[in-house]
């Protein structure tokens, strides 16, 4: 290895790294509610995230980060048009998800 390598090598410090076991883990239940939400587009929902908050509307879309949530909440995260309010919702944090 040439001594600019090792340099970068040696400046690289890993402070945290997730076992391979948790990141398949968070993959599936990414994926698996991906999956769900994708099956309930157009439904009125009712979802509640891991920080407790609770959020009613409709899954308007779904990708692989988020789920985005047509609402009537005043919340700074949603993004507003002339049409409808739309609040993505991280995937990670969904705990529940309830038809209404």
């Amino acid at each position: 290895m040439s001594d600019k390598k090792q340099q970068a090598a040696a400046s690289n410090t890993i402070v945290y790294k997730a076992d391979k076991a948790h990141t398949a883990t968070v993959n599936d239940i990414r994926d698996k509610v991906m999956r769900l939400c994708g099956s309930h587009m157009h439904k009125y929902v009712c979802i509640k995230m891991s920080d407790g908050r609770c959020y009613e509307g409709v899954i308007i879309h779904v990708d692989p980060c988020f789920v985005h949530l047509q609402c009537t909440m005043h919340d700074p995260r949603v993004f507003h048009s002339p049409f409808h309010t739309v609040l993505p919702l991280l995937l990670f944090d969904l705990l529940v998800i309830a038809l209404k």
